[in-house]
């Protein structure tokens, strides 16, 4: 059976959907513009269409499937998304969240299966202007995380999604209104907490949090910025 039909039986149909569940699948899983996942309870990849192996991994599906995503993430990626499907399946109730690959803004919705088993169907598209959005609530990965991230203060998080839109030093410092000492001495706190030597591991851990500017000011009410 090939990884893109395996999931097409029906057997993980979102239960209450008024619509075939075999002709969702297909319209799911075909659409070249998803890429759609569907991992367990435990993280294992139990489905990847082809277009979503091959962007994120650059690899055949089959290579991927039975495998789990802490063997094919880092860290840094893969424990707040295990925080956020174990949310999504505690609340049974769908999430959609911002996050960034490969140098690209994407939008990810969540939604809860049962495969038979628990369960999340992940659907992931790039963020393009004008795009309609789910109704599953827009949630941060910040609020599921359980690293140091979400003990940063507001000034170190704009500092952090700064240096993530790969702004120089004094940039960040014109837009926060401070002094580049300032920023700098943030910077500083920033690798210290995080265990980063540079800027570049910053800015890598900023990108895969889904991080941006505009979601670090709404996140401090603009408090800094005044």
């Amino acid at each position: 059976m090939s990884s893109d039909s395996k999931h097409s039986s029906g057997r993980g149909a979102l239960g209450g959907l008024p619509v075939d569940p075999v002709m969702l699948w297909r319209a799911l899983s075909e659409d070249a513009s998803l890429y759609v996942w569907v991992v367990s309870e435990g993280g294992t990849v139990d489905y990847v269409n082809e277009r979503g192996a091959q962007f994120y991994l650059g690899c055949p599906a089959e290579q991927i499937i039975s495998r789990n995503l802490r063997e094919l993430f880092p860290e840094t990626f893969t424990r707040p998304r295990m925080r956020l499907l174990q949310r999504v399946l505690e609340s049974s109730a769908p999430v959609r969240f911002p996050t960034h690959w490969s140098g690209q803004w994407l939008q990810a919705t969540v939604w809860p299966m049962q495969m038979p088993g628990r369960g999340v169907l992940v659907v992931v598209r790039h963020v393009f202007a004008g795009c309609p959005e789910t109704d599953a609530p827009l949630l941060s990965l910040w609020e599921c995380n359980g690293q140091p991230l979400a003990t940063l203060s507001p000034a170190e998080r704009l500092v952090l999604a700064g240096i993530g839109e790969g702004w120089p030093t004094a940039e960040i410092a014109r837009r926060m209104h401070r002094s580049i000492k300032t920023v700098e001495w943030h910077r500083g706190a920033l690798g210290r907490r995080l265990g980063c030597s540079n800027r570049v591991e910053l800015a890598r851990i900023a990108l895969l949090s889904g991080l941006s500017w505009k979601q670090a000011v709404a996140m401090c009410n603009g408090a800094i910025m005044k």
